[in-house]
């Protein structure tokens, strides 16, 4: 890009360009980093004529797009993360974006419309959070089935949070994350300033919400953010990879273990191994234990009936 700009670009200001910075589109213009700020069809016919004929492509929708609609996502999300935990034939799911980015936030004309002309009072907007996009994070922190976010591209704002709800998460090359909110004027709403300092700590977390700082796959990795980073094209295999291997417990194991890692952050030891204790006494009273052990000592692949 900088290359074919180059002559359009204003290089005699003390500003690096390519520093993963975002610009609002007046500020992009400014600094030649585009030519106008406008809707696609009017800058075209104005820079080629009023004959310019402009045809658009939808690329083809994913499952996860195909059961969302534009109208009530919340909703769908929440039920789509219900109808997985109540399948007790899935051990594990994995999620990951469609396109080029994993997700790329919020709605932010949505988000400018709550307050444009006061539309929406300070209890409209507490609920519109409270009863919508807040029960994302709730049921990602209730369901049992793990969840590996296979992070594609972009993890920015919202984007960045959906990610922390996962239990694994994996990046590609090309991943790009940061917490963007105060950019914007606002706080993480979603559930990120719970779920990001457990996962990186504190400090690490207060340095991204702060700072709106863009972090690179690598640093992710570094700072614990992700478990792994491989070339784009790997990414999808090597989630199939991690779900794989962890479908090959029993199921009834996969679910309590997850249930036992989420409830511990919030109890005292004696409480978790308490709570250990009593799910262990119910595990050993499967017949799935009982052929895991059987499957050991025969050294062969175990066949499980989640009973």
């Amino acid at each position: 890009m900088e290359k074919s700009r180059s002559s359009k670009l204003k290089k005699d200001l003390d500003i690096e360009l390519f520093s993963g910075e975002f610009w609002s589109g007046r500020k992009a213009k400014e600094l030649g980093l585009i030519d106008g700020i406008g809707n696609s069809d009017q800058i075209l016919r104005e820079k080629f004529g009023d004959s310019v004929i402009v045809k658009k492509f939808e690329k083809s929708k994913g499952w996860l797009a195909k059961k969302l609609s534009s109208n009530n996502q919340t909703e769908q999300v929440v039920s789509i993360l219900e109808e997985i935990d109540n399948n007790k034939n899935i051990s594990c799911a994995i999620l990951t974006g469609a396109g080029k980015s994993f997700s790329s936030g919020g709605n932010l004309h949505e988000i400018n419309e709550m307050t444009e002309n006061n539309n929406m009072s300070l209890r409209d907007i507490e609920n519109w959070y409270r009863n919508g996009i807040q029960r994302i994070p709730m049921t990602f922190n209730k369901i049992d089935v793990p969840v590996i976010a296979a992070v594609n591209g972009h993890a920015i704002g919202a984007g960045n949070d959906l990610c922390t709800m996962c239990d694994i998460r994996i990046a590609s090359e090309n991943a790009k994350f940061s917490e963007s909110f105060l950019r914007i004027g606002i706080i993480p709403g979603d559930g990120g300033s719970w779920f990001l300092p457990k996962i990186i700590g504190l400090s690490r977390a207060t340095e991204m919400i702060l700072t709106c700082e863009v972090l690179d796959a690598q640093k992710a990795l570094d700072w614990g953010l992700v478990s792994h980073v491989v070339p784009q094209e790997e990414l999808l295999n090597k989630a199939y990879e991690i779900a794989n291997k962890i479908i090959k417990n029993p199921p009834q194991s996969i679910r309590r273990a997850k249930r036992l890692l989420r409830l511990s952050q919030n109890i005292n030891l004696h409480t978790a191994l308490e709570m250990a204790a009593s799910q262990q006494t119910l595990l050993q009273m499967t017949s799935d234990h009982k052929e895991a052990i059987q499957a050991l000592i025969e050294k062969r692949e175990a066949r499980y009936n989640n009973k």
